[in-house]
């Protein structure tokens, strides 16, 4: 999951290639797939929950000069403060893309699955 958050060892970044999955593999005519889209939810507002830790994530937001401390204090505090009314809820889409390779030529392996 590199798609929404630059690493160091990357060029860029492209939020939207889980909605570009399916076309990238199909497109090469090396595979036939699908994408399976799963979507992960989150009630809690706590670690070790994926939702929690991307939240924790926007201080690096503030460490770079891209927001204000006090924005993401108080951004901060009104998901705690749902969290504490169990009124939070967080929710990404996974985009999953399951294919077979598809024989091109005589040194590409054919699964027999």
């Amino acid at each position: 999951m590199f798609g929404d958050w630059k690493q160091k060892w990357m060029k860029d970044c492209d939020s939207w290639m889980g909605r570009r999955l399916w076309g990238t593999f199909n497109r090469t005519g090396l595979f036939k797939g699908n994408i399976y889209p799963y979507v992960l939810t989150n009630t809690k507002f706590c670690a070790p929950y994926y939702g929690y830790e991307r939240i924790k994530d926007f201080e690096a937001l503030v460490k770079q000069g891209m927001i204000k401390k006090e924005e993401y204090e108080n951004f901060y505090k009104d998901i705690v403060n749902l969290s504490q009314k169990d009124e939070y809820f967080y929710a990404i889409t996974i985009y999953i893309y399951v294919g077979t390779p598809l024989r091109t030529d005589s040194t590409r392996i054919h699964p027999t699955y």
